[in-house]
């Protein structure tokens, strides 16, 4: 049995669902406070210098400008990694229509064209109360948000096929 679905996903939706897409696990966010740290205490040691007189090194301080430079592109690329994605969503996601298979999730636009995943391509899965996230191994993404499916039990049917036929790392 197939499973319409129609409807846009609000800039809302958009964000819970890329923000749970962009969590990082628990020693990564421990790097990134260990990372600042480091750059703190770097500037701070070469304003003390400066405070004290002491000559500073040209080599010391490219030294730290690499360095930060680096780690500091470290610490803020997941940030902007999830404000392009989310950027992106938010223009994609204007008019979704579609249907649920059971080879897998077909969208069409209104140009007539058509995009099709089949149930084998989705290699991660995010699951919320009110949607769910999608995504294969390139990192294209498919939400699905309750609001695009007309009845409570086209809904339950959905998350019936991600659960038996998905096969995700989540």
């Amino acid at each position: 049995m197939d499973i319409p679905f129609r409807g846009s996903l609000g800039p809302n939706v958009i964000k819970k669902a890329v923000k749970m897409i962009s969590k990082s696990p628990w020693w990564v966010v421990a790097l990134r406070v260990l990372m600042v740290v480091v750059i703190v205490s770097a500037v701070g040691i070469l304003v003390y210098s400066w405070f004290t007189g002491e000559e500073i090194n040209t080599s010391r301080l490219v030294r730290y400008l690499i360095t930060g430079s680096f780690l500091g592109y470290y610490l803020f690329q997941p940030y902007l990694t999830a404000q392009k994605s989310y950027q992106v969503l938010l223009q994609g996601n204007q008019n979704l229509q579609g249907v649920i298979s059971a080879t897998g999730i077909s969208y069409h636009a209104a140009s007539g064209r058509s995009t099709d995943f089949i149930w084998s391509e989705f290699y991660y899965l995010f699951k919320a109360d009110d949607f769910v996230v999608l995504m294969t191994k390139d990192r294209l993404s498919s939400i699905m948000h309750r609001s695009l499916f007309d009845t409570d039990q086209d809904w339950k049917s959905f998350l019936q096929h991600v659960n038996t036929r998905v096969r995700a790392i989540q």
